[in-house]
């Protein structure tokens, strides 16, 4: 009897059957970026614990204080959220889709800063350096946005996304919006001049570092 070539052999079939062992299955996305949800509270609060609350939080009310603070920390949950999708081929986001949320959120965290200065209008004093304030909140913000970019990605290092470098800017970005939130609320300044090009270039800093740390991570040997 000839044995149909394209059909596995009954030795396989048999060893193939010996090595299945149960696996766990995936938890869904929305799980997996509620764990994450308390390392972003943390980051966010203790930016405001070490450098306080700006004088002017007053003026700005508690919308223009708090309640942008608790939206940009949503829209930086909310990508931590299409990031984990990516690991997971079922619920994985078209691209056009991913870019498209990403783009809106850096666009609100620039009309937040436009905001501010519009209802408390604050520039550097004249007895101080622009440049060194700027210094300060670029390097702050970027290192204290990486702090939390580095536990994220270490949580998404463990996946298989195919499109790791896309995964680790979502979670660059979100790192970089959340330290933002609470930045933007202690930052004293409020020139657009300043919080788009200090703060601004944190959340820049952090989202390139997603996007490189994710990507090697992901062609390290071993994985799979």
């Amino acid at each position: 009897m000839i044995q149909n070539p394209s059909r596995p052999s009954e030795e396989l079939l048999a060893a193939v059957t010996r090595d299945l062992r149960p696996v766990r299955p995936s938890p869904l996305p929305s799980r997996q970026a509620f764990r994450l949800i308390p390392l972003a509270l943390l980051a966010a609060l203790a930016v405001l614990a070490v450098m306080g609350i700006r004088r002017d939080a007053v003026v700005l009310g508690p919308l223009g204080a708090w309640g942008f603070w608790i939206t940009q920390l949503a829209a930086g949950v909310g990508l931590i959220w299409i990031a984990v999708r990516e690991s997971t081929p079922a619920h994985r986001l078209p691209q056009s889709v991913v870019s498209a949320a990403l783009a809106a959120a850096l666009l609100m965290v620039a009309g937040v800063a436009l905001w501010t200065f519009a209802a408390s209008p604050t520039v550097v004093p004249s007895r101080l350096s622009a440049w060194r304030i700027g210094l300060f909140c670029g390097v702050g913000g970027t290192l204290a946005g990486t702090l939390l970019v580095l536990l994220i990605a270490r949580f998404l290092g463990r996946s298989l996304a195919a499109r790791p470098a896309l995964a680790g800017a979502l979670a660059g970005a979100s790192a970089g919006i959340i330290v933002n939130a609470s930045w933007r609320l202690a930052c004293p300044i409020s020139s657009p001049a300043h919080s788009l090009t200090a703060h601004g270039a944190a959340v820049v800093a952090t989202t390139l570092l997603g996007a490189c740390l994710v990507s090697w991570m992901a062609r390290r040997p071993g994985r799979s």
